[in-house]
């Protein structure tokens, strides 16, 4: 997938266009807004460059790494059986853009 702009909601509108169901993210600082169309779900391991609480992820990694594995593909099915939405989402903190491309106008 090419894109002209490095803008994360593009990025995702892409990704959905082409077939990507869910969307998992591992954030480093603060959530990006999700997508109205693809569930995007973020997750965070707990650090000091944190600048959003950390309720406002889908999943926070703490304890033994060798279980996070598990704790991501439970949220992931939660997700696609559709027994979870992500928290961005149910915020109403969301986005759709599709890129005009690199010789796009805008009117």
């Amino acid at each position: 997938m090419e894109m002209p702009t490095e803008h994360i909601v593009e990025s995702l509108t892409g990704l959905g266009a082409g077939g990507v169901d869910i969307i998992l993210m591992i954030v480093e600082t603060t959530p990006a807004q999700g997508h109205p169309l693809i569930p995007t779900l973020q997750v965070a391991v707990p650090n000091d460059s944190h600048t959003t609480p950390l309720d406002d992820f889908d999943l926070v990694l703490e304890e033994d790494p060798s279980g996070w594995a598990e704790q991501i593909l439970a949220l992931l099915l939660r997700t696609a059986s559709r027994n979870y939405q992500p928290k961005l989402f149910t915020q109403g903190n969301i986005d759709f853009q599709i890129t005009r491309g690199l010789l796009g106008v805008s009117l």
